[in-house]
């Protein structure tokens, strides 16, 4: 299939809150510390409204998308921009050892 996939090695990679890793239509976010379930949080970062790249800020833990100036909140919940925009689809999250695996 064409499953994207996202393996961020938690040793080395976003190891400090907000830190997070966006690659294969991924985003990841540590949210709070330790490397439990409930410590990050994955999203697609294709625009729900017309399939736009979405970009992480992590100076104001919002997301955004310059298409068409729709704006996440920290959930990937949708807060403006075009009418009948939905939230970021959130993506289920594996961690084994210190491997996180995100798969969309």
């Amino acid at each position: 299939g064409n499953t994207a996939s996202l393996t961020v090695d938690l040793a080395t990679e976003i190891r400090n809150i907000n830190e997070f890793v966006a690659k294969n239509n991924i985003i990841v976010i540590r949210t709070s510390a330790g490397n439990a379930l409930t410590s990050f949080l994955a999203v697609s970062s294709v625009c729900p409204h017309a399939g736009s790249r979405v970009e992480y800020n992590n100076s104001t833990s919002s997301f955004f998308c310059a298409a068409h100036g729709s704006t996440f909140n920290a959930t990937g919940a949708f807060v403006q921009g075009p009418p009948g925009t939905t939230g970021l689809k959130k993506l289920t999250i594996q961690i084994t050892g210190s491997t996180l695996t995100v798969k969309s």
